[in-house]
């Protein structure tokens, strides 16, 4: 891939050149790649799904550059030749991630804390937890609150439960485009 800067003649020009060259913009800057080779060939139905989930991971971006302060907050993150179009597409096509459930201050009172760490390439939108008795039946459910680092989530306890072995605490993590992380801890 080359990078043109300061050239006039190609200053702005964007799209295909032949089957042999690829212009575009990005920052600021031309871009200038080899075409790919589109030859048509089966395709798998793993790549067909993926194929499926970047299409509508485009028409997320184009929505979201189409809306000041979608645009505006994906453009903090990107950098280099990265635009703010492409970390939507990225955001999109990843979904959260639950790295952690703490529920060591968990003891059936009101007003205990569950921490939650969750993570996303762009951000966590919410997180959601659910209480469940040990036969599944739902104890409390409630939003979790954000913390001041962006990982950081905690849930405070609202109803009184004596806590015992088997009972489960449920997590889902939501992003921005709506993706979902789901995840499940055993207290006790």
């Amino acid at each position: 891939m080359a990078k043109v800067e300061g050239n006039i003649l190609l200053d702005g020009i964007s799209g295909k050149v032949g089957d042999l060259l690829v212009f575009r913009q990005v920052g600021g800057k031309t871009i200038v790649a080899k075409a790919p080779n589109m030859r048509r060939r089966k395709l798998s139905p793993a790549q067909t799904k993926h194929l499926n989930k970047f299409q509508c991971a485009k028409e997320y971006a184009r929505k979201q550059m189409r809306e000041p302060e979608a645009r505006a907050a994906y453009q903090t993150h990107a950098c280099g030749n990265k635009a703010a179009y492409h970390v939507a597409i990225g955001d999109y096509m990843n979904s959260p991630k639950i790295e952690h459930i703490d529920t060591s201050s968990y003891n059936g009172r009101i007003d205990d804390i569950i921490k939650i760490s969750a993570t996303d390439d762009f951000h966590v939108t919410h997180v959601q937890v659910r209480i469940l008795n040990t036969n599944g039946s739902l104890i409390e459910a409630g939003e979790a609150a954000p913390q001041a680092n962006a990982a950081d989530w905690t849930y405070t306890v609202k109803v009184a439960s004596a806590p015992i072995a088997g009972q489960r605490v449920q997590v889902a993590a939501m992003d921005r485009p709506g993706n979902v992380a789901k995840a499940e801890v055993e207290i006790g």
